[in-house]
């Protein structure tokens, strides 16, 4: 087991009385508060009709900024952190999904050190600004999905060259994740597979994101979590309204990025490599993509590091990893999860633009991805070929 340092939010607040807690201490944050929300998901979870009369009765002044889109780009972020600045934002209360909880961490970085949000990232071109100090943010989840609620990463897409990029700090970790099964009943089935298949990623890449033997603690941990979300998949698509399965789901995501999984690993996340173009040039759902690049994620993975692709499909399926890979795939064909993009955009031309997006920006000048000699771009080609 590698050595690991660990941080999370302050607080997790779990089940019916999650917002009556939040009650209790949302004063401590200050007077004003910057609520980021995208068009939809807050309202029709009724997360933001839970939250509205808790500020007024506490006295918190507060704006609304529902701009976030699925995917969110630089000029949003930048331009609620604008917003933020000119409000004189004590901290920011994001509600939605993924894109909405990243969102918020871009306008928390910015508001506190100036600038723009691409000044924080990577992008291959230049040295990031280091970020050291962040608005407090106060993450709700209406999709069980990302897991931005537990960990202070985010992905941003850049409005002019597409390009998305993962960012962070332990600045950026909400100091309260609020975590209301219900706030997930009226997401719809599609996107309910979707952020399961994203949860499954987030466990599966730190599983074989190396060839290193993994603690047996942490392999138990992620298969143990991969077997309850595969089991609980299927009863939600049955009945959106299901407490107990949409709870189960839910506390996942929240585990799976909290890196509590993966202590002790040091898994690279090849999978969010590969996806962060499709969804960066084409726009869609972030875990439709995961989910179409699952079966040739894990072929090629079979071929490249067999041994910990056995044990995966041993823990996961109990079975071997031929047979598991079949087993996968009949499990995402009978639950919504796609396995080609063709029909979204995905086509013999763009796939090289995508292959050149994964080596530049993901693979640290090797010309490969993570740990992988072999996930060159050839091969990175060959793997999105199957896409279509």
């Amino acid at each position: 087991m590698l050595d690991f340092g660990l941080k999370i939010p302050d607080w997790i607040f779990f089940g019916e009385s999650a917002i009556e807690k939040l009650k209790k201490v949302i004063g401590g944050f200050g007077r004003k508060a910057l609520v980021v929300t995208g068009k939809s998901s807050a309202v029709k979870s009724g997360a933001l009709d839970d939250i509205i009369p808790i500020l007024k009765e506490k006295n918190i002044d507060f704006r609304i900024y529902d701009e976030i889109m699925s995917n969110p780009i630089n000029t949003a972020v930048d331009n609620g952190a604008m917003i933020s600045k000119d409000f004189g934002t004590n901290f920011i209360i994001a509600i939605g999904g993924g894109s909405v909880m990243d969102s918020a961490k871009g306008i928390a970085v910015v508001h506190s050190n100036g600038g723009k949000i691409w000044d924080y990232i990577r992008d291959g071109r230049k040295r990031p600004k280091r970020i050291k100090r962040a608005l407090p943010i106060i993450a709700i989840p209406t999709l069980a999905a990302s897991g931005s609620e537990a960990d202070g990463g985010a992905v941003i897409t850049n409005k002019d060259t597409k390009e998305k990029i993962a960012f962070g700090s332990t600045h950026t970790i909400p100091k309260i994740a609020v975590l209301k099964p219900e706030y997930t009943f009226s997401v719809s089935p599609e996107y309910t597979a979707y952020g399961v298949a994203d949860i499954i990623s987030h466990l599966t890449e730190p599983f074989l994101g190396t060839r290193e033997n993994n603690s047996n603690i942490s392999d138990e941990i992620i298969a143990s979590l991969i077997r309850i979300l595969i089991k609980a998949l299927p009863k939600v698509l049955n009945n959106l309204k299901d407490y107990e399965k949409r709870a189960e789901i839910m506390i996942a995501s929240t585990l799976a990025l909290s890196g509590i999984p993966s202590i002790g690993t040091k898994g690279t996340f090849v999978m969010h490599y590969l996806e962060h173009p499709i969804s960066g040039h084409l726009n869609i759902p972030h875990g439709k993509g995961l989910s179409a690049l699952f079966p040739p994620y894990f072929e090629t993975m079979l071929e490249i590091n067999r041994e910990r692709t056995e044990k995966y499909f041993e823990l996961t399926f109990n079975t071997s990893a031929e047979k598991g890979i079949s087993e996968f795939r009949k499990w995402m064909q009978d639950n919504l999860l796609p396995e080609k993009l063709n029909n979204d955009g995905v086509n013999k031309d763009n796939i090289k633009i995508f292959a050149d997006d994964c080596i530049r920006l993901h693979g640290n000048e090797s010309g490969y991805l993570g740990e992988f000699e072999e996930l060159t771009k050839e091969r990175i080609i060959k793997i999105f070929e199957k896409l279509i």
